[in-house]
């Protein structure tokens, strides 16, 4: 019997239930999730294509394969190396390890909470609303928030840049955020729980304007080559300029040369 449908709204607030419902059909069809991949790789071109995804749903003898797909693949975040310049998610595909790190995710979320606890309801928002109102996916918000550019976010990370960011969030909350957040005691946050977290309270905190969030991006404070990268990066995509246009905005004295005191200014 075909599972229900799932709401029409979008994948955004169902990607955990829609992909828990994909995963859980896999293990049913092939309890070596091993060969998952294989199977799913319809063409045999060694990735796993939207196309892919959809035929192998209708295999499974699931409804809505398209809405799926989608929710396969906006689980990888825009920024990751699968077309990182490719606008349509139609138009993406996995390698066998993206698909692999995707389904690590999965397993975690299976024995994760649904929601974030109400306590921790409000930094959360801070932090989404402050990501947002800088133009920052969730990935390059957990890269700006990686002070130390080591690839982890520790807890000196994450206390650090919401300083930095003017977040107003107190010591003893973050640190109960930090301890949500961390995988399995290693003592840094867990990206995939960052990630969904993030995306549940994001479109919320995103249709709210003002309180610390707001402010903090009044007063954004550069931590890092990455950080400053991303800043200068989301400023030229805002204002919707070209890289030349942008060279010549930036040379704020207009001798041809980008200086510290042309970026400062």
């Amino acid at each position: 019997m075909p599972d229900a449908p799932f709401p029409a709204q979008g994948t955004s607030r169902n990607q955990p239930l829609i992909l828990q419902n994909f995963y859980k059909k896999l293990r049913e069809y092939l309890n070596d999730s091993a060969k998952w991949f294989h199977f799913l790789d319809k063409d045999k071109d060694g990735r796993i294509s939207y196309q892919d995804v959809v035929r192998s749903c209708d295999e499974l003898k699931l409804i809505q394969p398209d809405l799926i797909a989608m929710a396969l693949f906006e689980s990888r975040d825009a920024s990751a190396d699968s077309n990182p310049n490719n606008g349509r998610v139609q138009d993406n595909f996995l390698s066998q390890a993206q698909f692999e790190e995707l389904m690590k995710q999965n397993i975690l979320l299976d024995s994760m909470p649904l929601q974030v606890p109400d306590s921790l309801m409000a930094a959360m928002k801070t932090i989404a609303s402050a990501l947002d109102h800088n133009g920052f996916s969730v990935f390059d918000g957990y890269k700006s928030f990686d002070v130390d550019m080591d690839g982890k976010m520790s807890f000196q990370d994450l206390e650090n840049s919401c300083r930095d960011w003017n977040l107003e969030i107190g010591k003893d909350r973050l640190k109960e955020l930090f301890l949500f957040l961390e995988s399995d005691s290693s003592g840094y946050v867990d990206y995939a729980k960052w990630k969904h977290y993030l995306d549940e309270c994001s479109t919320e905190a995103s249709s709210q304007s003002g309180g610390a969030a707001s402010g903090s991006a009044q007063m954004r404070l550069v931590t890092g080559r990455a950080d400053a990268r991303n800043v200068i990066a989301a400023a030229i995509e805002f204002n919707q300029i070209s890289l030349n246009d942008a060279y010549v905005a930036f040379d704020v004295d207009g001798d041809g040369i980008l200086s510290w005191q042309d970026l400062e200014a």
